[in-house]
């Protein structure tokens, strides 16, 4: 539930307008993306050090304009998160990142690679061809 100046928004309301909108499925879509990719790998024995989480957490604070501590606070706050849901999405993405790593080094695709641009396509490729193999295979409920 949110309130802007005295007007309360459930989230029942977000995800019905969501679904208006035709914005709910892409929006489902990218969480369950994430978290079969998240799934995977810590499957595949990939972690995320406390070093590399603080790394990536500051990265993630600076883009978003939040420079001391108050203002992340007041910033987790206003979007009616926590500190655990931020520092878990940041992980998540530092695994999903690592896992993308994985899958390139295991692709044998180098020899093809001959600039950045094409290389940051093939290794996109590559995780999207996993990640529709695990969305196929995956039992639906």
């Amino acid at each position: 539930m949110s309130k802007v100046n005295g007007i309360e928004v459930s989230v029942a309301e977000v995800v019905e307008y969501l679904k208006l909108q035709g914005r709910f499925e892409t929006a489902l879509q990218e969480v369950v993306q994430r978290k079969l990719t998240a799934a995977a790998a810590k499957k595949a024995a990939i972690t995320v050090s406390d070093a590399q989480l603080q790394s990536a957490f500051d990265s993630y604070r600076i883009a978003t304009g939040l420079n001391r501590a108050k203002e992340t606070n007041d910033w987790i706050e206003s979007k009616g998160l926590t500190l655990e849901a931020v520092e878990s999405f940041v992980e998540t993405n530092l695994l999903i990142d690592a896992f993308i790593n994985q899958l390139e080094a295991k692709s044998n695709r180098e020899k093809y690679l001959s600039s950045p641009e094409v290389k940051q396509t093939v290794r996109n490729l590559v995780y999207k061809e996993w990640l529709a193999g695990q969305l196929q295979a995956a039992p639906r409920a």
